[in-house]
């Protein structure tokens, strides 16, 4: 009887752990997107790109100018033959060199800024995108294809997140 009890509990702890296998062994299905490429590819983020050059174009331009400046002030003091002259010119382009190096900075730190807030954006609208995509190409999941070396062609779907983003986000042209 106990060999029984005991062979009836090993036959369905085998069943039991043959029908948790059963769905391991069916085959995933995973799309792959360049995020990134698919990102910046959309018409939202060139519209964004194209308002970011306009507002910092008029800094880039006063940062160029103050650049020309410098080399200015500095092939004057390698002309200067005069000790006043030329210390009066190391002053100077000393001067220039500080701001030169500080409003280039800024500029950069506000560029950063502005792009990093609108990526930010752009990512959180491209997830709930790529989902819907998921869901629609039938894939258990999306990855990054930074780290795929090779891949199915027809399981990348950058473009596809692109042509879905631009026609949930119509970008605005204003």
């Amino acid at each position: 009887m106990r060999v029984k009890i005991f062979a009836t509990l090993c036959l369905a702890t085998v069943a039991v752990m043959m029908s948790a296998v059963q769905p391991l062994s069916a085959q995933s299905k995973i799309g792959f997107i360049d995020f990134e490429a698919a990102l910046v590819a959309t018409a939202e983020m060139q519209v964004e790109a194209g308002k970011m050059e306009a507002e910092f174009t008029p800094r880039q331009d006063k940062l160029t100018a103050l650049a020309d400046q410098l080399a200015a002030a500095q092939q004057n003091l390698a002309a200067a033959t005069d000790a006043q002259q030329q210390a009066a010119l190391e002053g100077q382009a000393a001067l220039l060199q500080r701001r030169f190096e500080r409003d280039r900075e800024d500029l950069q730190a506000a560029i950063d800024f502005r792009r990093d807030g609108i990526l930010q954006r752009g990512a959180t609208k491209m997830r709930i995108v790529l989902e819907a995509l998921r869901v629609e190409k039938g894939f258990d999941m999306v990855v990054n294809s930074a780290t795929v070396y090779v891949s199915n062609p027809t399981l990348d779907v950058t473009t596809a997140a692109t042509a879905a983003y631009d026609t949930a986000h119509p970008a605005a042209a204003n």
